[in-house]
């Protein structure tokens, strides 16, 4: 009788501890900051930016600091926590007066997509110990105000990712190269930061080398890390400008200097003559460019 009963007892105990483990389950949040604005320059930061978690009574569960970003790629500024609490509030503090400009933020619970932060109208958040910082071209996209922090509460549920439209146009033309159009197919490639494909856009043979004639376009949830340029043929394709476009803002421009270029060929001999000095004598067959 007292073997069944210590038998009885421990398997009690044992179910307890796995219900008490289960209950403390932990969690990974992480938030994400995108600085990018494509009418206001400078706006990564040399400062010390820490990222608050907070519960929902505002007590701390742990902060994450970064001593300068100097990258606004989108997700480039990342702050992660793994937690057995629910994460309420989200609170944002700088150490000094180099102001960091917040276009959107992102909280994701293991991996998924919680909450999203942003203004309309192009606007964002300048964090920055002198408020005057949010002087000339910031005024009109930070209501005029920097502050040392910002508190945001997290809504609960999930949030769909945000939609947007990515658009590539290229520009083949150059004062002193002749014949810069071409008849094979070019496509474009969209990938993530992990060089996953996103999407491809193709065009049969470009005809006009009008900046801008040359588009690729595709709406997606996903952010764009990469831009892949391919050609399936030997008529020479040349490049001496492309550019990426998010919801029709210019969020990265690629040209090389001295009226150099690309040049797009499955013949690596395709760059001779007076293409020569303007590609570096070597076409490709495809190129692949970090957003």
């Amino acid at each position: 009788m007292k073997n069944q009963f210590v038998k009885t007892t421990i398997g009690l105990l044992a179910v307890l501890i796995m219900c008490v483990g289960a209950s403390m389950a932990a969690t990974t949040y992480r938030v994400t900051v995108d600085c990018n604005h494509s009418r206001i320059r400078n706006t990564f930061t040399g400062n010390r930016i820490t990222v608050t978690f907070m519960d929902a009574t505002s007590d701390v569960i742990e902060s994450v600091s970064k001593d300068g970003i100097r990258n606004c790629a989108p997700g480039d500024a990342a702050f992660s926590i793994t937690t057995d609490r629910e994460v309420g509030y989200i609170d944002f503090r700088t150490n000094g007066n180099d102001a960091y400009y917040i276009d959107q933020w992102r909280l994701f619970k293991d991996g998924v997509l919680i909450h999203r932060e942003e203004r309309d109208n192009g606007m964002g958040w300048c964090l920055s110990t002198d408020p005057r910082d949010a002087s000339g071209t910031w005024q009109a996209y930070t209501n005029g105000l920097c502050r040392t922090w910002i508190k945001f509460p997290v809504s609960g549920g999930t949030v769909p990712p945000a939609t947007n439209k990515y658009k590539v146009t290229v520009d083949c033309r150059h004062a002193r190269i002749r014949n810069t159009i071409t008849r094979n197919r070019i496509t474009v490639t969209f990938m993530d930061a992990t060089s996953g494909v996103i999407e491809s856009k193709t065009m049969n043979g470009i005809t006009n080398c009008t900046k801008g004639d040359a588009a690729f376009s595709i709406t997606t949830d996903r952010e764009v890390g990469y831009i892949d340029f391919r050609t399936n043929g030997n008529d020479a394709y040349y490049i001496d400008q492309w550019r990426l476009f998010k919801n029709g803002a210019l969020i990265h421009r690629e040209e090389r200097n001295n009226g150099m270029g690309w040049c797009l060929s499955t013949d690596p001999r395709d760059a001779s003559g007076t293409w020569q000095a303007y590609t570096n004598g070597l076409c490709r067959t495809w190129i692949k460019f970090p957003v």
